[in-house]
């Protein structure tokens, strides 16, 4: 079955808040070797952080990520007071967002994007290792920060950044601890990025990686299931420069075409397997641990489960969301045994 020390539980796996504190509990006896709390659609990554090691007692635990949506002083009380209660165990993700999640959904900031980001994590950076009771200010473009440093030193509270594309992963690893590359990132670009931080940063630096999960005993069917999902990402304009950066304008032109016009199943047809298994692991519910091992170059790999974005597409086909929860229930089940 393999060792499971290089899988984090994703915070997508739990439905509820209390569903997480029982989850994170099974992920430590496992054998996992993190938790992952985030910043997503009803949930708060430093709340369900703090859930996290109240009810552990050794697993890590990865913010990541938490939103420029909060000031910079609130993200790094918020993070020093989680390492606070859990020393050693606790790493804080910084990540950019979206312009919808930012500006829509919270009202904040967010373009420009990297300039936005990197002001931040000065910001944050500032106050969590400037020596403690330090004073500090910062003052930059974006933001505005006025506190006093924590003392905390990268072996006690690492910093990371969510990075997207090559020029977030370059600041990553130039002014950070490490990097967790975006959940839609093919494997190939993966390889890329990777590349990439070894150029800049040939010290060790901590990696990890999001990747969608479709789980089930007959292949096709989990196949299906990922090209569902695929469909889905591919039907949102800020996910489609990724197949672009892997295939190139025209090898992407026919699914996307199909999707900006309506054409849900010619564009869930235009999706080949080998770009499935670019972006999504494929797999029986025995073989999901040593897969998710056999993705390189990385130290923690999170599952997430397909049916995330599934539905954009799904919905339109008549086809059985449930399944999705199928396959959702086989992951758990198989990392969590």
């Amino acid at each position: 079955m393999g060792s499971r020390s290089h899988i984090g539980l994703s915070r997508a796996l739990a439905p509820s808040t209390g569903s997480w504190a029982r989850l994170v509990r099974r992920a430590e006896a496992a054998g996992l070797g993190q938790v992952n709390s985030a910043d997503t659609a009803g949930a708060d990554c430093f709340v369900d952080g703090g859930v996290a090691v109240a009810v552990t007692s050794s697993i890590r635990l990865a913010v990541s990520v938490a939103l420029p949506t909060r000031s910079p002083l609130q993200t790094a009380i918020a993070a020093g007071s989680l390492a606070d209660l859990a020393p050693g165990r606790v790493t804080l993700g910084l990540g950019i967002g979206s312009l919808d999640t930012n500006e829509t959904r919270h009202g904040a900031g967010y373009s420009p994007p990297l300039p936005r980001m990197m002001d931040f994590l000065r910001a944050v950076s500032a106050l969590l290792r400037r020596s403690a009771g330090e004073p500090v200010t910062h003052e930059g473009p974006y933001y505005r920060a006025v506190g006093t440093g924590m003392g905390l030193e990268p072996e006690e509270l690492p910093v990371i950044l969510g990075a997207h594309g090559p020029r977030m992963t370059e600041l990553a690893a130039a002014e950070t601890d490490g990097v967790i590359v975006h959940i839609f990132t093919p494997l190939q670009t993966l390889a890329e990025r990777l590349t990439l931080v070894t150029r800049i940063r040939p010290d060790p630096f901590w990696v990890g990686v999001g990747r969608p999960v479709a789980v089930h005993e007959d292949l096709d069917r989990a196949m299906e299931l990922a090209r569902l999902e695929l469909a889905g990402v591919l039907s949102i304009p800020r996910f489609q420069p990724r197949l672009i950066e892997l295939r190139g304008q025209e090898g992407a032109a026919e699914p996307l075409n199909h999707l900006r016009e309506g054409r849900a199943a010619a564009a869930v047809s235009a999706i080949d397997d080998d770009l499935v298994h670019q972006f999504v692991t494929v797999t029986e519910p025995g073989r999901i641990v040593a897969q998710l091992a056999e993705i390189a170059g990385v130290d923690t790999v999170v599952p997430v489960p397909v049916g995330i974005f599934a539905p954009i597409v799904a919905a339109r086909l008549g086809f059985d969301l449930s399944a999705f929860e199928e396959s959702r229930a086989a992951l758990l089940a198989a990392l969590l045994e």
